[in-house]
């Protein structure tokens, strides 16, 4: 292969390395590694407005309940993936837990029914605990292999452009759904979900193949193939897995991530409890719903897109991690402030004005969650141990984060029972929150800046300072 002359880099206008820097070696990992992610969120748009419909219009009792089974199925299935991981390598276990959904979703292809009559309730809870475990496990399993891969430098500049991958995913199966939801509703149509259900299950087949490719250049299979830039660390997790899930009780900076994904879910919940009223309020239609759920993820993605696009990388680079980890919750206090105000109104939830508010808040925040706070939160694991990056890192992402649902939940349950609550009231809980996730996301980023990790929380960092700002060396040199 003839190699680019000298100056062959500098062709390229700086706006453009300002907003996207990958370099030479990393563009192949990149590319299949956005590719994977596009797979992955590209299938779970095909699930996402089947399960959300589910739910609009029920009351506070049967939203606890789901979300409570929800957070009993990922205890029962942390122990399951961590069991795998200690007696399987990665090229085994990264692979065999996403095989594992791909038969549920033939599963559930086979036994559902579009017909809410005949169809039992045992099955939608079911299923919507099916998509909630899903959802979390792919995410945090994926993000795992990306921050083995990727150094912090590597990540700060990549992790940005692996996203557009995901929100390009999610953007057009959101428009898929409610395109075909909205072709069935103007023709009087039951439109049933199977085919979501098998083509999700088709991209996950897909995303395997990819990462296939990711462990081929990386290293995995063999020599690392050509010149790229990432190595798989050649340590496996093995059998610490236990221990690490144990550390993040204990261990302070562990313990910090934790905290700031419950804020997030604390924020979350309570907007997701908002939005089925709202939409319940505004959508007769079993079809109308799913159609107006799956507009919102459209223009949220879409938002997110931009914002990946133009933003965040360079955000990431310049204003460092603590600053894009405090982005969002800044974003939800305001947010929520604002659409209290709009619930306060005669109409109530059924205003114009609440919907329109609604929207705007959601569409903001999930950009700067996919395009800021996700790739911010996945640097602070680019250092840590293998243990802490597969068994630790993937039980934040998920049993925490269903338990703070499920916690959430329960507590809206329990003060509409005793204070009887406005919606609004609901929202006051978030604006003081909010303020406190804010600190602690800056509080992480100057931890991470000290190059502090799980492993080694009370020695200084080892790395040079521009091994950690650049992040260009491959592992095992």
């Amino acid at each position: 292969m003839n190699e680019p002359p000298p100056g062959a880099r500098r062709r390229v206008p700086p706006v453009v390395r300002l907003m996207i820097d990958v370099r030479r070696g990393e563009r192949g990992a990149a590319a299949w590694s956005g590719l994977c992610f596009f797979l992955l969120l590209f299938g779970y748009a095909m699930l996402k407005p089947v399960r959300d419909q589910l739910t609009v219009g029920s009351d506070d009792g049967t939203q606890a309940r789901m979300f409570t089974l929800t957070m009993v199925a990922m205890f029962a299935v942390t122990p399951i993936f961590t069991g795998a991981m200690a007696f399987f390598p990665r090229r085994i276990f990264v692979p065999a837990t996403y095989g594992a959904w791909v038969l549920g979703l033939v599963g559930f292809s086979l036994v559902w029914t579009d017909q809410a009559d005949a169809r039992p309730d045992w099955l939608d809870e079911a299923f919507f605990v099916f998509v909630s475990v899903y959802n979390l496990f792919i995410n945090a399993v994926f993000w795992s292999v990306m921050t083995d891969l990727w150094r912090a430098g590597q990540g700060a500049r990549v992790f940005p452009l692996i996203g557009v991958g995901g929100t390009l995913g999610m953007v057009t199966g959101s428009k898929l759904v409610s395109l075909l939801n909205a072709f069935a509703a103007d023709r009087h149509l039951a439109l049933t979900p199977t085919p979501f259900f098998l083509t999700c299950a088709g991209c996950l087949v897909l995303a395997c193949l990819c990462l296939w490719r990711l462990a081929l250049i990386a290293g995995l299979l063999g020599r690392p193939g050509g010149r790229a830039a990432v190595r798989a660390n050649s340590d496996e997790p093995g059998a610490r897995g236990f221990a690490a899930i144990l550390g993040v009780l204990t261990r302070p900076y562990l313990l910090a991530v934790s905290g700031y994904m419950l804020l997030l879910t604390f924020t979350s919940t309570i907007l997701w409890n908002q939005r089925n009223a709202i939409i319940a309020a505004h959508f007769e239609s079993r079809e109308a719903q799913r159609g107006a759920l799956a507009e919102l993820e459209f223009w949220q993605q879409v938002f997110t897109l931009l914002f990946q696009c133009f933003v965040s990388s360079l955000a990431i680079r310049r204003l460092g991690v603590g600053v894009t980890l405090a982005a969002m919750p800044v974003v939800t206090l305001v947010g929520c402030a604002v659409l209290g105000l709009a619930m306060r109104g005669e109409a109530g939830l059924a205003a114009p004005a609440v919907f329109w508010t609604f929207a705007v808040v959601t569409v903001l925040r999930s950009g700067l969650q996919h395009a800021l706070s996700r790739p911010s939160r996945e640097i602070l694991f680019t250092g840590v141990s293998q243990e802490d990056r597969y068994a630790a890192k993937t039980f934040i992402d998920t049993v925490v984060y269903r338990a703070g649902d499920a916690g959430t939940m329960h507590s809206i349950k329990a003060a509409n029972a005793w204070f009887g609550l406005l919606p609004w009231g609901l929202l006051l809980w978030a604006v003081p929150l909010s303020g406190a996730w804010a600190g602690l996301g800056l509080w992480l980023g100057r931890w991470s800046r000290r190059g502090l990790t799980n492993r080694a929380e009370q020695t200084p960092p080892t790395l040079p300072r521009t091994h950690a700002a650049h992040g260009d060396r491959p592992r095992g040199c």
